[in-house]
Parts: structure tokens; sequence; C-alpha cells
């Protein structure tokens, strides 16, 4: 199903140049090597496959290929322009960032959901263990009709984050 996604979205090719490299940190430095018209619609099939398999494992069925797809062209059309941002400061009493191990990328997602207007927003940002951004990207989705849609399972960093 997910090389279809790839397909679907015109990004087969893509998928074959990061399936043969040959670890994380290489798929990452592709990615974000890539020229913005092909690095975020590739981001956005990640997210939105992530978001459909997170959205599985907690007993909803499995979304169909062309739902995932249009969901990843969903996250991507709406100010989903890559941008660097200044970190922000710990609120009182909430976990605060910490960084990833030297050579290793930490990447953040989150999402926003709002019951009454049926829509929500989604952000990521990808650190260095020196807490330098690399990338950041945010954007607005239509549509949503709950908070697991806008990307809330993918809260919590990526365990380890990604070797560089």
């Amino acid at each position: 199903m997910v090389k279809g996604i790839w397909r679907h979205m015109n990004l087969e090719d893509i998928r074959s140049e990061l399936l043969s490299l040959n670890n994380a940190q290489e798929v990452v430095s592709r990615i974000l090597s890539m020229e913005e018209k092909h690095k975020l619609p590739v981001i956005g099939l990640l997210w939105a496959w992530l978001n459909a398999r997170n959205r599985c494992n907690v007993g909803e069925p499995l979304m169909k290929m062309e739902a995932i797809s249009f969901s990843a062209r969903e996250v991507i059309s709406d100010g989903g322009g890559a941008c660097a941002k200044p970190a922000r400061s710990s609120v009182f009493g909430r976990k605060t960032w910490r960084p990833p191990p030297v050579d290793v990328l930490k990447i953040n997602f989150d999402g926003s959901f709002r019951a009454a207007e049926k829509d929500g927003a989604w952000g990521f940002v990808i650190r260095h263990s020196d807490e330098q951004v690399i990338v950041a990207g945010s954007g607005r989705l239509s549509a949503v009709n709950d908070a697991l849609s806008a990307g809330l399972p993918l809260r919590r960093p990526w365990p380890g984050g990604f070797p560089v």
C-alpha cells in the first residue's frame, strides 16, 4: 500500500532513490537536500502515512490510498513552506525539549484540532544535537474530523532520533 501512495503522488522515483540509500542518516540528509518542490511532498507523504498508520494502531479502519495521498497534499498545500524558527522557552511545569545525542537528528511533530470548526494545524521541526533547527514546517488542515487526524499521536519525539 505504501508503495502505491508514493506512486499515486508521482514520487516513485524518489522512493526508489531513498530505498537505495544505506541508512536513516542518508535518507534524512537526502530528503533535506531536495528542492522544495520535492522535499515538501515527501515530508507530507511521510506525515500522512504515519498518521494513517497510527490511526490504524488505535483500532480505526485503514484509510484508502487516495485518502492518505489527499491528506499528504493537504498538509503541504496550506502554508507548508519550510522555515527556520528559534526555539521557544519552556512553560513552567511542562517537559522541556531535550537535544538528541551527538550526530543524531531529532524530529518532533505536533498537531492541533478545533472541533467546532472541523479544522486544525500541523507542524514539525528537525534539529541537530546542538539544538540548531535544520528545517521546520507547518500548515493548516481543513475537513478534520478528530484530534487524531490532526497528528496528535505523533506528538512524542521519534525514539532516539535519526543518526546523522
